[in-house]
């Protein structure tokens, strides 16, 4: 093993080549660690000299954690209000303000767990961050549902998404049958036109004295 430490925590690189960090969400009493602060026990037990005081580690009590953490959402609202997962939620199209806070259930290294989200109708790919929050402003009409899942530190993704669905309804002009009743106005419209034109014809024909054979 390899020990380097740094001004944010110690890494270690293993026999296999790969590298794994410790910082203050593993316990380490200050990620400053001084120059050669190291020393090794014959059981491979190693003190670590930080610019807060000593930190002890022991290798064989450290087990990477696997289980794939679980995710929830701590609080989602539509158009500024409060809903709950699993109501039907409809707002009208002047309210297409979306908020959501989620959490993911993992314990170890919490700091370093990584969020995949994405509002399904607007994103076309899942989005990476670190953030617990996200807000989408000024969604256009349309139905969507957003998916929230946790990565741990340890590389383990969530099982199951949180998801919450909800809708944007259309304005008033943009209903299906007001735009029916509005065509068909359109079509009344035209042949009332057509009509009056083909009167005006008609007329003159019959001042002019001219007479259909």
């Amino acid at each position: 093993r390899l020990w380097i430490g740094g001004s944010d925590g110690v890494s270690v690189r293993l026999p296999d080549g790969s590298v794994r960090s410790y910082d203050q969400s593993d316990g380490l009493v200050w990620p400053d660690i001084s120059q050669a602060g190291f020393w090794m026990e014959d059981d491979g037990a190693v003190f670590i000299g930080t610019g807060r005081g000593l930190a002890y580690f022991d290798p064989s009590a450290d087990r990477p954690v696997d289980a794939p953490p679980n995710v929830v959402l701590t609080s989602t609202a539509v158009g500024g209000v409060e809903r709950r997962a699993g109501e039907r939620v409809e707002v009208p199209h002047d309210q297409g303000v979306f908020t959501a806070r989620f959490s993911g259930l993992a314990f170890r290294k919490a700091s370093r767990a990584r969020f995949e989200v994405q509002l399904e109708g607007l994103d076309d790919e899942p989005i990476l961050t670190k953030q617990r929050e996200v807000r989408y402003a000024a969604l256009p009409a349309g139905e969507y549902r957003f998916r929230v899942r946790c990565q741990s530190a340890a590389g383990a993704w969530s099982a199951e998404p949180a998801t919450f669905a909800f809708a944007v309804l259309p304005p008033w002009w943009e209903l299906w049958w007001v735009r029916a009743a509005a065509a068909a106005l359109l079509g009344l419209l035209i042949v009332a036109l057509v009509q009056l034109r083909v009167r005006r014809i008609e007329r003159d024909r019959r001042h002019r004295g001219i007479v259909r054979p």
